[in-house]
């Protein structure tokens, strides 16, 4: 539009065009390597690919008749006036819209992919934690278990220790401990009974 307002002067038209052609030369660049990423790439899904080449396509027919319908304009060598050029630049805009309506598939395909891996990441992270969490309870469980072992191990043999001394104080020299003892509480029984 600012080329075909600009017809006439020279120093806005070549401006026009620069930028005209800097654009597009970007435009193309970006939509190239886009379609290079996803060619071949099995993550990319089964359609991305050919919408990466059609908007490519679409964009390189638009803009070979939009930058060689201005470059005519802008010398002068043109055969249509301002009006023509725009009612000719309408007809192919259906280009830019196959553009417009590829890039915006391949974004909704590629947010799509982003939701599914994020839920796909979130699912495995409730996974690694339950399994976390499991692991230490069971460790909790199995430490207070052993715990408990060791604790009877111990405090059973000494009660029975103790109360057959408490026989003894009271005046039973004949008392005996009763029960299995092991290691130290047998020598400790042992002794207490070699005493009575």
């Amino acid at each position: 539009k600012d080329i075909l307002l600009s017809l006439g002067d020279a120093k806005a038209l070549n401006g026009y065009m620069g930028k005209l052609n800097e654009l597009a030369g970007l435009q193309d660049n970006n939509l190239r390597q886009l379609q290079n990423i996803l060619r071949g790439n099995p993550q990319a899904g089964a359609n991305a690919e050919a919408l990466a080449q059609e908007a490519v396509q679409g964009s390189a027919s638009y803009d070979t008749i939009v930058r060689r319908t201005s470059a005519d304009l802008a010398a002068g060598t043109g055969s249509m006036d301002a009006n023509q050029a725009n009612a000719f630049y309408t007809t192919y805009k259906n280009y830019v819209h196959v553009t417009e309506k590829n890039l915006a598939a391949l974004e909704a395909q590629f947010m799509k992919r982003v939701v599914s891996s994020q839920q796909e990441l979130a699912e495995q992270t409730r996974s690694t934690e339950m399994l976390l969490m499991a692991s230490i309870i069971g460790s909790v469980l199995c430490g207070a278990g052993i715990g408990l072992l060791v604790l009877l191990s111990v405090t059973r043999p000494l009660g029975r220790v103790v109360n057959f001394a408490r026989t003894v104080a009271a005046g039973d020299l004949e008392a005996r401990a009763s029960g299995a003892y092991s290691a130290e509480m047998a020598v400790l029984r042992d002794s207490i009974e070699a005493m009575v």
